[in-house]
């Protein structure tokens, strides 16, 4: 009779696979992360807000201008 080792076994289980709606939602959120919409978001805030003479838009909004970094950084970049 032969005697053999006990062989430890990998299981893994897969998880059901997510639903369109779900993966589209985690999809937007893991976009609305990203430095572009985190900047667009700290822009709109201080135009809105006591920052805009932090930061702001140029006239055409098509870019934006940093007037005050260090008050940038203290009060708008920990968002």
């Amino acid at each position: 009779m032969c005697t053999r080792k006990a062989i430890p076994r990998r299981v893994t289980f897969e998880t059901p696979s997510k639903s369109v709606a779900a993966m589209q939602e985690q999809q937007q959120f893991q976009q609305q992360q990203t430095f572009p919409f985190k900047l667009y978001n700290m822009l709109e805030y201080a135009c809105d807000s006591e920052f805009s003479s932090c930061i702001s838009w140029t006239a055409d909004g098509s870019a934006f201008i940093i007037h005050d970094k260090e008050a940038m950084m203290d009060n708008l970049a920990p968002m």
